[in-house]
């Protein structure tokens, strides 16, 4: 190799290998990574301002995540809480209720598969929407 030619090095960044095991030796690497910049390493720091914006480590949505994002997506239906950015109140009955039809559903088929806390965080959502649901309906029946 000429002295010229800078060195080429080839990291396999899959997460899982090819038998579909995790793959642990990239683990290792990105736990030396965060340890070397937690230590203030040089060599991070001067990464992270020559290279383009470091991303946001990608973090797996939990069902626990997903049922309180449904939630707020139906408080916002049912005019409970503003859309975010605009601030605007709005209503969507129809909207609301096949949303909470579907975290219902998705209570029922999830039976016996969820932890603890998932179990208490569902079995405690959907009968409070659905009652929120019935009283905003009652609300507009009145007007």
């Amino acid at each position: 190799m000429d002295s010229k030619d800078p060195e080429i090095k080839i990291v396999d960044k899959r997460r899982f290998n090819s038998d579909g095991d995790k793959n642990e030796l990239q683990d290792k690497i990105k736990e030396e990574k965060r340890e070397e910049c937690k230590g203030g390493s040089k060599t991070c720091s001067s990464k992270k301002k020559d290279s383009e914006p470091q991303k946001e480590e990608y973090r797996e949505v939990t069902f626990s995540d997903f049922v309180m994002s449904l939630s707020t997506q139906i408080l916002t239906m049912l005019g409970e809480i503003p859309v975010p950015g605009t601030n605007e109140i709005s209503v969507n009955l129809d909207a609301a209720k096949q949303s909470i039809d579907i975290l219902d559903m998705l209570s029922k088929k999830t039976v016996n598969n969820r932890t603890q806390e998932e179990d208490r965080l569902i079995t405690e959502i959907v009968p409070s929407l659905q009652m929120a649901f019935v009283k905003k309906v009652n609300e507009l029946k009145k007007r």
